[in-house]
């Protein structure tokens, strides 16, 4: 990163990257995705049973409630997204041309 002009004062930067996660070799192994994730993944999982194995139109109408929300409650998609948005922070960088 290069900043031009030289700021003549500390400047906050915040930046947004992309994390290269731990790849997962065991069962018991976590990273970041399956920690903060875990209900919508086992949700999502729950759904392809209902909807792809078991035929239950009941659980998979369930299973889709919890991931997308309805009637007034937050589906764990949408709560992931917004924790990601929070984290992700506001400032922005523009590149300039000198």
């Amino acid at each position: 990163m290069r900043f031009y002009p030289i700021p003549n004062q500390i400047v906050p930067v915040t930046l947004m990257a992309n994390q290269k996660l731990t790849p997962l070799l065991n069962g018991a192994d976590t990273n970041v995705w399956t920690q903060d994730a875990f209900d919508l993944i086992r949700s999502e999982a729950k759904y392809i049973l209902a909807n792809e194995v078991l035929h239950d139109d009941e659980m998979t109408e369930r299973t889709l409630k919890a991931i997308y929300g309805g009637s007034g409650v937050e589906g764990y998609l949408y709560i992931l997204r917004a924790e990601t948005a929070r984290r992700g922070g506001g400032g922005r960088i523009r590149a300039t041309a000198f």
